[in-house]
This record gives structure tokens, sequence and C-alpha cells, in this order.
């Protein structure tokens, strides 16, 4: 009765569990992944990518990262007004946005979900592949979803390319600890995959790290 759901979603991974999907996975050497994306995008001086690990409301610092090449930098912002003037200042080739930025396929209104899912099938195709995911109409992920829906129409309104994207799901597909286990393993997870800067020394937020793998993920992305 449910098999409707499923249209468009990949088929069930033989190994759904992801603790048993870590211990297969094999770590590139060095630099290999961020340098070999940066080869295959083919840009003279490497893209600039503007990643944001959005909050839902601007009472929340939300953490920003511009992944000049390989090298990163970082800061927290509050309000939409300084996420729009950085990140338009940046002058970026993609932002890609920690949030969901659109609703499930015929709700219109996130209040007025009816006999609608509260979920995408992009997060069930994620659940699938046993990765954490929270629906984008929970009560508790409803000011976000709204909120990155109205940014990145700004953005886009400006002439921006806006991608979504998803750190923790980033992390676990690169065998990196998520924020949630340990700050410093996650920013020598970054720094061991090629990426650069001073957030490998300074002190930084987990938002602002996991801004920067939103950013990977705009690299992968192009």
């Amino acid at each position: 009765s449910i098999a409707p759901i499923f249209t468009g979603v990949s088929e069930l991974p033989k190994k759904s569990k992801l603790s048993t999907t870590r211990k297969h996975v094999v770590q590139p050497s060095g630099r290999e992944i961020v340098a070999n994306l940066l080869k295959k995008v083919g840009h003279d001086a490497g893209p600039r990518i503007v990643g944001i690990d959005l909050t839902g409301s601007e009472r929340r610092a939300t953490g920003w990262a511009l992944l000049d090449a390989c090298n990163a930098s970082t800061m927290s912002l509050r309000t939409d007004e300084e996420l729009i003037r950085e990140t338009v200042a940046a002058k970026p080739d993609i932002v890609s946005i920690d949030s969901p930025l659109s609703m499930p396929e015929g709700v219109t209104d996130p209040d007025c979900v009816g006999n609608s899912p509260i979920y995408r099938k992009c997060e069930l195709a994620l659940k699938r592949m046993g990765i954490s995911v929270f629906w984008c109409l929970l009560p508790t992920m409803k000011g976000l979803t709204h909120r990155g829906m109205l940014l990145a129409a700004e953005f886009r309104k400006r002439g921006l390319t806006v991608i979504e994207s998803y750190p923790g799901a980033a992390q676990d597909l690169l065998g990196i600890p998520r924020k949630g286990s340990s700050l410093e393993e996650l920013k020598q997870g970054m720094g061991r995959i090629g990426i650069a800067g001073p957030y490998l020394t300074d002190r930084v937020t987990h938002d602002e790290v996991d801004a920067i793998t939103s950013a990977l993920v705009g690299l992968f992305y192009l």
C-alpha cells in the first residue's frame, strides 16, 4: 500500500546499516579527494564556493564558509541580511546550503500538510541508505525549511546558483566523524582530504566546519 511513495527512489542497498558500511570505507591517501575534484572541475583559479550551515532563526548564529579552491575561511553570521551581503560579496560559483530547500510533493503550506507526507523522497532515500535525517516538515524543522527556501530564493534573484546539501550525510559517506562525535576529529578529517585553512588551528564553531562540508558538497556537485 505504500509502494507509490518509493517512485523514483533508488533500490535499497544490500548493506543498509551505516555501521556495517563504515567498516569497508577506503580512505584515500593525502589530499586525493579535493585535489581530484579540482582537476575534474577544470577551473583555472579553482572555484569559489560558499557553504552555509543554516539555523532555524536569526537568534542562533549560522556557520558560513568560503571554499576558494582548496582553502577554506569561515565566520559566524546571524541575520539573513548578513548572509546575503557576505555571500554576494564573495562572488561564488555556487552556494550550498545545509537546509531543506523544498517541501514534499503536493504541499504548498507547511502548516497545512493534510494527508501528504512530511518528508521528501530524497530524505526517504537517505534513510534507506542508513543515514540519519530529519523530515523537512517535522515541527522542529519547519522554521529551518521556511528560512532556507526564502534565503535560496533571494540568492537566485541575484543570479547565484544554489543547491541543498547535508553535511552529516557527506561526512558519513566520506568516513569522517560528525560534529556530534568530536570537533577536532571532524577538523582533522576535513584537513586529511585536502581542505586547508586557518580553521585547522583556530578556534571555530561546529557550525563553521559543517559550513565547510556544505561547500565541499558544492565542489562535488560542480
